[in-house]
């Protein structure tokens, strides 16, 4: 019998300590902490700085409520009005931190968008260059690279031609749809205001 009770004492007391290894656990720093996003390239110094010191914030006010109060304000157990504020002030720094991982995300993404932006421009001022070149404007049965671009551009703004350089019936009927719906004089040429609205 004395077996038996030493035996039930031992596994309550494993049991008691299992519970509390499990509850203490999840305040470890793997367990507790915020993870920050992987900083995008191009992000403003500042703004990661306000990031990490808004994680650093929000991650001491966790295990501080825990070890102070022992408040889990991810996951409360009571109402109170301490519980109640403790959880308020973790969400708004929680809601912080979610802000400005919107920024650094919009931030990459402009970042992003500018460098398409310059490669579109250079793209641009290139076949600016090709019809300079030319020295006068492109009609039914030219070919080169200049008709195979604009055949690139009509496509991008709505047409469905054969991109092949050579500026046939299908090419011509696009370049007059489009001069008609951009209100231009409608010839099927490629003049430089033609071009000019095409690269727009």
């Amino acid at each position: 019998m004395k077996k038996i009770i030493i035996f039930l004492l031992l596994v309550l007391v494993g049991l008691y300590g299992f519970n509390t290894y499990q509850r203490i656990q999840r305040f470890n720093v793997k367990n507790y902490s915020y993870q920050p996003i992987d900083i995008p390239v191009g992000s403003e110094e500042r703004l990661i700085k306000q990031y990490h010191i808004a994680i650093e914030e929000l991650n001491g006010d966790v295990i501080s409520q825990w070890s102070f109060h022992n408040i889990d304000v991810r996951n409360p157990k009571d109402d109170t009005e301490i519980t109640k504020n403790a959880v308020d002030t973790y969400r708004k720094k929680l809601g912080y931190v979610k802000y400005l991982e919107a920024r650094l995300k919009e931030a990459a993404t402009a970042v992003i968008a500018s460098g398409k932006v310059k490669v579109i421009q250079e793209n641009n001022n290139a076949v600016r260059d090709i019809f300079k070149q030319s020295k006068r404007e492109l009609r039914l049965g030219d070919k080169g690279v200049l008709v195979f671009e604009i055949q690139r551009i009509l496509n991008k703004k709505g047409a469905s031609i054969k991109q092949d350089g050579l500026f046939k019936e299908e090419t011509f009927q696009a370049l007059k749809d489009f001069e008609s719906k951009e209100g231009l004089y409608v010839d099927g040429k490629l003049d430089f205001l033609t071009l000019e609205y095409l690269l727009r």
